[in-house]
């Protein structure tokens, strides 16, 4: 009763500290609810403060909520704070991302689609594993086609994507797709499509267990609505359904996923599926000051659809936003550093108050060095993540055996590491038998008579293996997570093995076997639950931001995409040049090209305090020195918010081979167009700009977005709308400039 009286009081002093947007949000009637919060509006706290008044004032008990978020850590923060206002652990509902959701719900039913309770997550890594030896059995090279990006098609296929067909090897990705989650169910493992895939085909062959679940959850609640792709949402409009409690709260102008399939329509349908649902919009910033506001409202205002919110902050008395163009990516990291530390020694500013954020983490050489020269610590936030790095997965391939003895990937993993005196013909053998006869991996290793054409010892090995994995299992079998982690470190020969393959490395690597373990005693107190399958799960799926530790004092280097969900008082926006933002990449299609707009308007949003934006004139990009334009969003920018703006100027799109004499020559002066520089290559003589409309006469209209070539062979790429990225010789394309 006590508990029920504080909780009431905390409810009604939360609201207190709502703006009236947040409020009228966080109090809807039940029903479906669309929510667009602008960057650094409050959506954590809206979306908490639902679930705290669901349960404080509308009686819902919290094991009937299930709170979706973007990655493990918003989870965890989320909790602690539901936590903090109950005041009760117990009262806190479940919340955490819609693959671990799904995973769970596997781990109870999916035995009822055939598969094993302790089946195996295959992580990126793991997957490209099976698609290369798919492919390697069709007598394909490496050089013919490189297997993640075989992968990647699977994955588009699996997920009811379709391919272009433009391509020779699409046809080959769709007769894979088959033979792939065949090999895969044969060894216990999904990866990450089928966790969102098979719970729909669980519901379709057991509709009683959907039925189970809508009981279950009265109210489902999705943060970063936005990032979710199609089968997201129709997995939380077959839970929420009848009765349509689904809280969702998302921003249009920070959908940057489309890459991965992320479906920015999911807001549109939404509105469109539930035509009674209610609608609230969060425009008011606490994050940034007015100064940095104007800047992403002119970027973000210039998109193709009418922008129908305009942050705004009662915080006006901001620092200018800076902008500086530079002559070469050296100069642009100097500065960037040089201003850091000026902060730091006159505003008594700390390291961690930094971020540099770049379009890709390959930009980050020339920072790290000058960081590294000046002994001022810093971290990558996408860098190896922890139960990537090598060591790691070494050990967690011991575990996943223990768990699932069909894991393949993971059998071929301890197989080889620490050597055993098993090789690859060995290996070929155990998958023979296993795809002749339909025993698993672990099963055929446990008899190895099955290998009567392997040599006696190589059989005694394997049967010792076998018998040494048994034997930790029996012993075990009452033992805690980190006592079972710890018996197989023991016995695994990995720290003996490092210490004698790797002496220069031993020390960090043997450091994180043994936070392995520390990373599983963690786990077991939060979760004493948990057995090892729950745990293999959960290491599976953690994202980079999951491990990014905010108390470390050292400047951050991260992508604008792992900057999503994090702020900094000082933002260094770097690199922004066209070809990296936009990329390259992305200048197919005019969605792409405002993909990577709003990548920037997330960028700037970043920002607390202080916020400054540059680019550099020339960069050394694969290979080739480059002249480069400034991002074109920066002239949606008004020139007079900017602190030392001047309209930048436009570079010549140049390139020349980065010889040794090229590197350690001055820059060549913007006004010497000499045809007789021999530094420069005929690029220059090339009739368009990047960015210039043409037109084909097959092809149709497109946008010019790079040039090269010698005197004798000028060409250039122009993105085209409906085909695509082309590469034309000047001396045989008939292109027209569109004035």
């Amino acid at each position: 009763m006590k508990a029920l009286r504080n909780s009431k009081r905390n409810l009604q002093a939360f609201l207190d500290g709502l703006n009236p947007q947040q409020r009228a949000a966080v109090t809807a009637d039940e029903g479906p609810v669309l929510v667009i919060a602008g960057a650094g509006s409050g959506k954590t706290r809206v979306l908490t403060g639902r679930a705290f008044y669901l349960i404080a004032e509308m009686k819902v008990h919290p094991a009937a909520i299930a709170v979706m978020t973007f990655t493990n850590k918003a989870a965890g923060e989320l909790q602690k704070r539901l936590e903090e206002l109950l005041g009760n652990r117990d009262s806190v509902p479940w919340a955490g991302t819609f693959h671990g959701f799904c995973a769970r719900l596997l781990r109870q039913y999916g035995d009822t689609i055939g598969l094993p309770r302790d089946y195996s997550i295959y992580d990126q890594a793991d997957s490209e594993k099976v698609v290369a030896e798919l492919l390697i059995e069709r007598k394909y090279s490496r050089d013919e086609i490189v297997p993640s990006t075989m992968r990647n098609w699977i994955s588009v296929l699996k997920s009811g994507g379709a391919l272009s067909g433009r391509h020779r090897f699409h046809k080959l990705a769709a007769e894979l797709v088959g033979d792939y989650d065949k090999r895969l169910r044969s060894a216990g493992a999904v990866d990450f499509d089928d966790l969102l895939l098979l719970p729909l085909e669980l519901f379709r062959v057991n509709p009683e267990i959907l039925s189970k679940l809508q009981h279950r959850y009265d109210h489902i609640l999705i943060d970063e609505f936005q990032d979710t792709n199609r089968i997201q949402y129709n997995l939380a409009r077959a839970i929420a359904a009848p009765q349509n409690n689904l809280y969702v709260v998302g921003d249009d102008d920070q959908s940057i996923y489309g890459w991965r399939g992320a479906d920015i329509r999911n807001l549109i349908d939404f509105q469109r599926d539930f035509k009674q649902g209610q609608s609230f919009s969060l425009e008011q910033n606490y994050r940034s000051t007015q100064q940095i506001l104007d800047v992403a409202n002119d970027v973000i205002a210039a998109k193709n659809h009418h922008n129908l919110k305009q942050l705004w902050t009662e915080k006006t008395n901001g620092e200018q936003v800076v902008f500086r163009q530079h002559s070469r990516a050296a100069d642009e990291a100097n500065e960037v550093v040089g201003e850091m530390d000026a902060l730091v020694n006159r505003q008594g500013m700390s390291w961690s108050d930094f971020a540099v954020l770049l379009r890709t983490n390959s930009l980050s050489r020339y920072f790290e060095e000058v960081l590294i020269s000046q002994s001022i610590p810093y971290t990558i936030v996408g860098g190896t993540k922890f139960y990537d790095r090598r060591e790691v997965k070494d050990l967690t391939a011991f575990l996943r055996v223990l768990s699932n003895p069909g894991d393949e990937q993971a059998w071929k993993r301890i197989l080889k590491t620490p050597p055993k005196g098993i090789g690859e013909v060995t290996i070929a053998r155990v998958v023979d038998r296993c795809r002749r006869t339909g025993m698993s991996f672990g099963e055929v290793i446990a008899d190895a008579e099955l290998l009567s054409d392997a040599s006696t010892a190589t059989r005694n090995r394997l049967e010792k293996l076998s018998n040494a994995l048994s034997h930790i299992a029996e012993h075990n079998k009452q033992s805690s997570l980190s006592e079972l982690a710890a018996d197989v470190l023991r016995k695994s020969g990995l720290i003996e093995y490092y210490e004698e393959k790797f002496p220069e490395e031993a020390d960090d690597r043997v450091a994180n076997l043994y936070q392995f373990i520390e990373a599983a005693k963690d786990r077991e107190t939060a979760h004493p639950e948990y057995s090892l399958s729950d745990f293999l799960s959960e290491i599976a799926l953690v994202s980079d931001i999951d491990d990014y530790n905010e108390a470390a004092n050292r400047v951050t280097l991260m992508t604008m995409h792992a900057a999503k969900g994090l702020e900094f008082p000082v933002v260094f926006a770097a690199a922004l040049e066209d070809n990296l933002l936009p990329h390259s990449r992305s200048s197919d299609s005019i969605e792409e090209i405002e993909e990577e707009r709003r990548l920037f308007y997330v960028a700037i949003t970043r920002a607390q305090d202080r916020l400054y934006l540059s680019a550099s004139e020339t960069r050394a990009l694969n290979g080739q020195l480059m002249f480069q334009e400034p991002s074109r969003f920066l002239r949606d920018i008004d020139p007079s918010r900017l602190k030392g703006w001047t309209l930048p100027r436009e570079a010549r799109s140049m390139m020349f081979e980065p010889t040794e004499e090229n590197y350690h020559t001055e820059r060549p002066s913007y006004r010497s167009k000499s045809k007789n520089n021999s530094g420069l290559n005929g690029a220059s003589l090339i009739p368009y700009k990047i960015g210039d409309i043409v037109e084909h006469p097959d092809f149709g209209m497109g946008v010019v977005t790079a040039k090269s070539g010698s005197l004798d062979s000028l060409k250039v790429r122009v993105a085209f709308e409906g085909v695509g990225s082309k590469l034309l010789a000047l001396k045989y394309a008939t292109l027209r400039k569109v004035e």
